[in-house]
């Protein structure tokens, strides 16, 4: 029978009047609410389980995967074919061609969930290593078939599903760290832009890097002086702090609360010689981020640049405006208490913040002598939580 036949004794999910709109603009998710659950209860369907997605009056959307646990509900695959590990190799190849037109070397996010046509998957790619996350139930049936079509499209010698991510808990999921080809505890080799990185694959962060922030830590150059003194803050393994020292500032300092990423952070800059080639100096300091920006402004530590990860602070995306909103009325209400006790300095330097979980940059000025009140206030933005606002200032909902 072919896959046309097989499909259409699948299960239905019948969708309510009107809401297939979405989805014939593009949009590839199902929502609960979306569900027709008089005609096909979400119930009756099994986490994971393949479906032929319906319109209020029977006509044939596609093939979805289907979850009752989540509030997206299904998510659409934009084929009539059967998953298996031919049709995935294909989708597989398809995203490779792609990253081959834009990447000199084989570093980088092979696979980007929807974007290429694969719900819920991503890959990404360190040379002969693989890292695979999944975050869909409909995908974790796929697993098998997965790593088959890596194998068949690429061979890797190392291929690491690093399934612990906090989105497998919405979608019912286990998490677990396992290696399906080669050692659980190899380091990913990363080449971008010149600069050479070792990361933690199964030990690390997300897959072990972040490649969706490459075009970021490309953008932060350009905040960076000659001679500039830097702060990261969460540091990792020093992507954003050896970028920076390698683009010219003279002392870069890292922040973060692991020892293993901050001796990766350390070794990443003298493997890429930082110290040789700009006479730069990049040093670690273990700690919370909270203690470390309260000393730093004790001291009245003056730094030219902060990089800073709002997200690793747990600023959820709801309260990441009201915090960048508080962080430059302080610091221009610091400015112009500055410039009316002494107008003669003239312009003051500009001490620029840089949001990088958030892809933002934003340049304050402040009056050197007091450019602490930037770790001032960014320890108060690392404090905006749920039912948290900075001291002064009403809670944040």
């Amino acid at each position: 029978m072919s896959d046309t036949g097989i499909a259409a004794e699948l299960p239905a999910l019948r969708l309510k009047r009107n809401e297939d709109r979405r989805l014939h603009a593009g949009h590839l998710w199902i929502f609960s609410n979306e569900v027709d659950t008089q005609q096909t209860p979400l119930a009756k369907f099994k986490a994971g389980e393949l479906v032929r997605v319906l319109a209020h009056n029977d006509r044939a959307l596609g093939l979805a995967y289907v979850n009752p646990q989540s509030l997206i509900s299904a998510r659409m695959l934009e084929t009539w074919k059967l998953p298996d590990t031919a049709w995935l190799a294909a989708r597989i190849r398809a995203a490779l061609s792609l990253r081959e037109r834009l990447y000199p070397k084989p570093y980088y996010r092979l696979v980007y969930g929807e974007s290429d046509g694969l719900p819920g998957l991503v890959i990404d790619r360190y040379g002969s290593a693989c890292v695979v996350q999944i975050g869909t139930a409909g995908m974790e049936k796929l697993k098998s078939q997965i790593q088959r079509a890596l194998e068949q499209v690429l061979g890797c010698e190392t291929l690491l599903f690093k399934n612990d991510s906090s989105a497998r808990d919405m979608e019912g999921l286990p998490s677990y760290v396992e290696a399906a080809t080669g050692q659980l505890d190899a380091l990913g080799q990363v080449v971008e832009d010149g600069l050479e990185f070792q990361a933690p694959l199964a030990e690390g962060q997300k897959t072990g890097w972040f490649f969706d922030q490459a075009a970021n830590r490309r953008s932060l150059v350009k905040y960076i002086r000659q001679g500039a003194r830097v702060l990261d803050v969460f540091s990792y393994v020093g992507a954003w702090g050896v970028r920076a020292a390698h683009s010219g500032a003279r002392e870069v300092l890292c922040v973060d609360s692991s020892a293993a990423a901050l001796e990766l952070a350390a070794s990443n800059a003298q493997r890429n010689r930082v110290d040789e080639r700009n006479g730069s100096k990049l040093t670690t300091l273990r700690g919370d981020a909270f203690d470390v920006l309260e000393d730093l402004a004790k001291q009245r530590a003056r730094f030219d640049a902060v990089v800073i990860d709002l997200q690793d602070a747990g600023v959820h995306f709801w309260t990441y405006e009201a915090a960048m909103g508080y962080f430059l009325e302080a610091s221009a209400r610091e400015e112009r208490e500055c410039q009316h006790v002494d107008r003669e300095l003239g312009a003051p330097r500009c001490v620029e913040l840089y949001a990088k979980g958030h892809c933002t940059g934003c340049g304050v000025p402040v009056k050197e002598d007091n450019s602490v009140v930037v770790l001032e206030c960014v320890a108060d933005i690392l404090r905006v939580r749920v039912g948290q606002g900075p001291p002064g200032t009403s809670k944040i909902n």
